[in-house]
Order: C-alpha cells, then structure tokens, then sequence
C-alpha cells in the first residue's frame, strides 16, 4: 500500500494534468470561434458583392438616361435655331429691299 502522502501528490498531478487538458480545451474552442467570426465576416462582405455591382448598375443606368435627354436636346437644337434663321434671312432680305 502507499503512503497516503504520495497518493494524494499523485492525485493533485491528476488534477493539475485534467484541469490543463479543460484549459487546452477551451482555447481550442476560442479558437474554433474566431474562425467561425472570421468565416462569417468573409460571408458578409461576399454578400455586400452584389449590393456594390447593382449600386454601379443603377449609376450605369442613370447616365445612360442622362446620355439618352441629352441626346434629344442635342436633336431638338436645330429645330429651335431654324426658325432664327428664318427669321435672320427675312431681315435680311428686308434689308436689300
């Protein structure tokens, strides 16, 4: 039989050893956590993806209608000016009479 002394040193070892494997333990599991975090982030940015691409659509779009009014006030200008014209060679003949 042992002397009680060194069993009880041996079951404070035994203590110490399973309370190290628990400390082991929930380190892993912060550290499984943090790669749960980091995964998350990642999935979170990986779905801001397609709000970024539609927000330059809709820019996209905006200046193709900005580009298209644009466009028919260019062809409306000819439309305003000739009837200034006519009415300039009017003067203008006027004035030679």
């Amino acid at each position: 039989m042992m002397p009680a002394f060194d069993l009880m040193r041996i079951e404070l070892a035994i203590a110490e050893i399973t309370n190290g494997f628990a400390e082991i333990t929930n380190e892993f599991a912060e550290i499984t956590n943090g790669f749960a975090e980091i995964t998350n982030g990642f999935a979170e940015i990986t779905n801001g993806f397609p709000e970024v691409t539609n927000g330059f659509a809709e820019i996209t779009n905006e200046f193709a209608e900005i580009t298209n009014e644009f466009a028919e006030i260019t062809n409306e200008f000819p439309e305003i000016t000739q009837p200034n014209l006519r009415i300039k060679a009017f003067f203008d003949l006027a004035k030679v009479l």
